[in-house]
């Protein structure tokens, strides 16, 4: 299980840190505007923005934490944990969350619908349940 970082530790460390790199692109990565609009709820979307460095973590924003360029990158953490050099210090409160929820869908009449459908299956098991948490995925009723 990821640790959470409670909310009153939160807003302190958020208005402590200086710079911070955070998803650019809201078009392409809808955590970055989740983040913004997470600072304006917390009343600190004005002191905030001077300290960010847009930069999406798979072009090159966790990097700039990796290499000290960056103090503190704020991303997904199905993006933090496979990279190396870098640690995931915790996650928002479930209040500030917002969730990202995959589905899988198998198009009706394809030749190869059985073998997909069992691929969906196979990713869905209780089994692999764990495998999916260890990888920063929320699971169903994880929240």
């Amino acid at each position: 299980m990821l640790k959470t970082i409670g909310s009153t530790s939160l807003f302190a460390a958020l208005l402590a840190l200086f710079p911070l790199a955070n998803a650019a692109d809201v078009r392409i990565v809808s955590s970055g505007g989740h983040l913004l609009n997470v600072f304006a709820q917390l009343g600190i979307a004005e002191v905030m923005q001077p300290k960010i460095t847009s930069r999406n973590a798979i072009e090159g924003g966790i990097n700039l934490v990796r290499d000290g360029e960056i103090e503190t990158g704020l991303y997904l953490a199905t993006d933090i944990l496979p990279a190396k050099g870098v640690r995931l210090a915790g996650t928002l409160p479930a209040a500030l969350q917002g969730y990202i929820v995959y589905v899988a869908a198998v198009a009706p009449g394809l030749s190869a619908g059985g073998a997909a459908t069992q691929f969906v299956k196979f990713l869905s098991e209780p089994a692999m349940l764990e495998q999916w948490r260890n990888a920063g995925f929320d699971t169903p009723g994880s929240h």
